[in-house]
């Protein structure tokens, strides 16, 4: 089985969350998750993850990221896609995670993401 979801947001790099005020760190978790109800809302109900799980996450911004900021940027993320049990962890054994991203211009920024069980 596999799922996609669409995030309105571009995530931010790794070096933007590491400059952040924790507490505004804490509100931007939050808000993600109001953004991952937001747009599972409406779409088939993704069990709880059972067994490993592929997240890709597919960011599209207006500049491109190096793929360690990249990967950063997306931690907030993952964390909540765990607390909503659409993975049982990120952690290699539970989760093959992958980071891609699409350099835009004229459309408003975007994360989209796929999640796919694996046998």
């Amino acid at each position: 089985m596999s799922w996609t979801f669409e995030l309105p947001i571009a995530m931010p790099s790794g070096n933007q969350t590491l400059r952040q005020h924790w507490s505004f760190r804490s509100e931007f978790k939050q808000r993600l998750a109001w953004l991952l109800v937001s747009a599972l809302n409406g779409q088939p109900k993704i069990p709880s993850a059972t067994g490993k799980r592929r997240l890709t996450i597919v960011r599209h911004g207006k500049g491109r990221l190096d793929q360690d900021n990249l990967a950063a940027g997306c931690k907030a993320l993952i964390d909540v896609i765990k607390e909503r049990k659409l993975i049982l962890d990120d952690n290699p054994d539970d989760c093959q995670l992958e980071f891609r991203q699409i350099v835009i211009r004229g459309v408003p920024p975007k994360t989209v993401v796929y999640l796919e069980d694996l046998v």
